[in-house]
């Protein structure tokens, strides 16, 4: 089994170099000095309804870019210390002068695959046959297309794939570590948690969550009380201060914060409100501006709103609203969760004289399409977080220990909803969920190694017994 799920990584990676997710527009505000366009254009950002610009974004792959371009970046992330290797990579193989993207991507599918080893060779050794068939699921989990397209292109979410892989790996060897050493080794999820968090501004959050379940640990384990609360209360305090700079430094620049606050109001809060005419007033909008519910800062009447109105916003005014109008939250947190588990659309590479074809019809987007068919979504999927979290504490309390590390990625799911309807509206909405949706594929990893620790500990049980009493009769 260990060496089938070896082998279907590899199958996966091998395929991958075909495919990888359309430019959105995103891909501008991170990718230099990696890149500047892709191979046969003339600019990168083509006058909006022309034809360039049809081809140019959402439809097609581009696998292949013209070098670097000066100028800064709009955001800053994580992703770019991630992306250094290949490029060194792509140009000691390639002396073209071109970007290859499935050649940049490729340290970072080697990477899993060798988390994929490790973790299959530590299942093995505890768990036997069963142990190669936990790591067959995992493979098939973190092989899916869902998770290596973004690798092969300029998306930050290519570091939250990395960051979370590495996570899991890191709690749980943490979590195996003697109560009395545990603390000094606490620096590698801390460090795995702060790659995901200064990959996006959006997901500074998780290096502060992973802190304080790192605290919990250290207190319910603690042999002196004393030091351990001391170093619970030090863990915490880093999380927070480490999720201070991971917002500060992954922050976009003002324009594009622009766009998102006028996301936040217009395509968030107000699509859910019951009456919006009162929130308007109270943030000094005319009736007029009724027509921009819903609207991209994109749309052409997106771009009159921005114009128009985006200036008076700020995350402020969808704050008040939600005050106002306190029943806005349950309609917030269901239509967050209604872009959990949807697939996204990969496209093959090549050129628009090749059909573009959806890879979420084949074996290695299998993951994807159970979600996407089988896993909750809207209020189903609130509830169901909900109930991971609590459970996973109470469990935790009972000395089940990787279940809480379950209950660390629902948490992570949960805030990662809240953050993304908030902060962005419905806009893209599946896109910025990206995170919620691979905390989903870890927090069920993690539960599944939860029923294989109670089964373990069953049998351990059952099988001493016996000894035990033969041992007592014979003595």
């Amino acid at each position: 089994m260990f060496f089938g799920a070896m082998a279907w990584a590899l199958v996966a990676v091998y395929v991958s170099f075909g495919y990888g997710l359309a430019d959105n527009g995103d891909y501008g505000r991170i990718m230099k000095p990696f890149a500047s366009m892709p191979l046969g254009f003339n600019e990168n950002w083509p006058e909006p309804g022309s034809d360039a610009y049809k081809v140019r974004f959402w439809t097609f792959w581009y696998p292949d870019w013209k070098p670097g371009a000066e100028g800064g970046n709009l955001v800053q992330s994580s992703a770019w210390a991630l992306w250094w290797p290949g490029v060194a990579l792509d140009r000691a193989l390639f002396s073209d002068g071109i970007r290859h993207l499935p050649i940049v991507g490729l340290p970072l599918k080697a990477l899993l695959l060798g988390v994929l080893c490790l973790v299959g060779r530590g299942l093995v050794r505890r768990y036997g046959v069963a142990g190669g068939l936990l790591t067959l699921v995992i493979a098939w989990v973190m092989f899916d297309v869902a998770s290596l397209g973004y690798l092969n292109t300029f998306y930050q979410e290519s570091a939250q794939v990395v960051g979370c892989a590495l996570l899991a790996v890191a709690l749980a060897w943490w979590a195996s570590r003697e109560p009395s050493v545990r603390w000094r080794s606490a620096i590698y999820p801390l460090c795995a948690a702060f790659l995901i968090s200064t990959s996006k501004n959006a997901s500074f959050h998780v290096v502060a969550l992973v802190a304080f379940v790192l605290a919990a640990y250290t207190v319910r384990d603690s042999t002196n009380r004393n030091r351990e609360r001391l170093t619970a209360l030090v863990l915490a305090l880093i999380g927070c201060l480490a999720a201070g700079v991971a917002f500060n430094y992954a922050r976009g620049t003002a324009d594009m914060v622009l766009d998102t606050k006028m996301h936040s109001f217009f395509a968030g809060v107000m699509t859910v409100s019951k009456d919006p005419k009162p929130h308007f007033r109270a943030e000094g909008l005319p009736d007029d501006a009724l027509k921009c519910i819903g609207e991209s800062a994109y749309s052409q009447i997106g771009r009159q709103c921005r114009g128009d109105y985006a200036e008076k916003l700020g995350y402020g005014a969808t704050i008040r609203a939600v005050m106002r109008e306190p029943s806005m939250i349950w309609p917030l947190a269901v239509a967050g969760a209604d872009g959990l588990h949807v697939a996204t659309p990969f496209a093959h590479r090549r050129t628009p004289q090749y059909s573009a074809m959806d890879m979420n019809g084949s074996a290695l987007a299998a993951w994807s399409a159970f979600k996407e068919t089988h896993l909750p979504r809207g209020a189903a999927a609130v509830l169901s977080l909900g109930a991971v979290v609590v459970v996973s504490i109470l469990l935790f309390l009972r000395g089940y220990s990787h279940v809480l590390f379950a209950g660390l990625f629902a948490m992570i799911a949960s805030v990662e909803l809240v953050v993304a309807i908030l902060g962005a509206g419905k806009i893209d909405l599946d896109k910025h969920l990206f995170l919620a949706n691979i905390s989903v594929d870890y927090l069920l990893v993690f539960c599944v190694l939860g029923v294989a620790e109670k089964w373990r500990r069953t049998s351990l049980t059952r099988f001493a017994a016996p000894v035990g009493v033969v041992a007592k009769s014979g003595s």
